[in-house]
């Protein structure tokens, strides 16, 4: 089954892994949960990939200003809808925000 995917760079090795693939990071601390994975979330965006990150660390606006420090562009990616970026917290609290969130993963599975 996983001889049919393709392969992509998850932005962590030089290894490609199949499409789909699921993984556990587990972190040190701060620096190195941000270091790797602002390098996914970049490796993803720069490869054409639709990014949606939920947070129950980092506010909204705090994850948008730790990305665009990494030179991430943000504000078109935003636009493109190509990056999600919500906080757990809204995510569940809000119908509408479940809804964004549904509409989207529809949107990317077409």
């Amino acid at each position: 089954m996983c001889a049919n995917r393709p392969e992509v760079n998850m932005g962590l090795t030089e290894r490609k892994l199949p499409a789909g693939t699921h993984m556990c990071m587990i972190f040190q601390d701060e620096t190195e949960r941000r270091r790797i994975i602002g390098k996914f979330i970049g490796t993803g965006l720069a490869t054409g990939e639709k990014v949606a990150y939920f947070t129950d660390v980092m506010t909204k606006e705090e994850v948008i200003d730790w990305l665009k420090g990494l030179h991430v562009n943000v504000t078109d990616e935003l636009a493109a809808n190509h990056l999600s970026v919500q906080d757990t917290l809204t995510a569940q609290s809000t119908k509408s925000a479940l809804s964004e969130s549904a509409d989207n993963v529809a949107h990317w599975n077409r």
